[in-house]
């Protein structure tokens, strides 16, 4: 009886304590640097400003300044990220290029990676297949003046 007692006590004390202490997003929302690349050469660094409500647009799938994706299909879950969609890529208005990606990848509150499986881009009009990959991580929770919203 004393034992299930100060259990009790212990629980109703220190429980609150921890989960005033827990992660209430996902990852950071604030200031983020994320790279892309394609076959491991950097294609585009941007400067991110993730506002709490853009956090499940960030995580879902790559894109950059360059590339505008949709993704229909986008979970991130427990650390995992899983994207399917159509990326394009605009020049003053009219289609330059179009192409299917799909990947997978991981995050934390401070780190994001994502690795895209066999995209394919158009460069000088010829077509390369290979992999993309984006390496995110978290900077400061104050967005500095050349930080883009994120709106992708």
């Amino acid at each position: 009886m004393k034992t299930t007692l100060a259990m009790t006590f212990a629980l109703a004390v220190f429980a609150p304590a921890v989960a005033s202490h827990a992660q209430p997003y996902p990852i950071n929302p604030g200031h983020w640097e994320a790279t892309t690349s394609f076959y491991n050469l950097p294609v585009a660094t941007d400067q991110w400003c993730v506002q709490p409500k853009d956090i499940h647009k960030f995580l879902g799938g790559l894109s950059n300044h360059i590339y505008h994706c949709n993704y229909p299909l986008n979970t991130a879950e427990g650390g995992q990220i899983h994207f399917k969609g159509v990326c394009t890529q605009t020049k003053r208005g009219k289609l330059v290029q179009q192409f299917d990606m799909e990947g997978d990848g991981s995050y934390t509150p401070t780190t994001v990676h994502m690795k895209a499986h066999e995209c394919c881009i158009k460069w000088n009009g010829i077509p390369i297949s290979g992999g993309a990959t984006l390496e995110g991580h978290f900077v400061s929770a104050n967005c500095p003046a050349e930080a883009k919203p994120f709106k992708e």
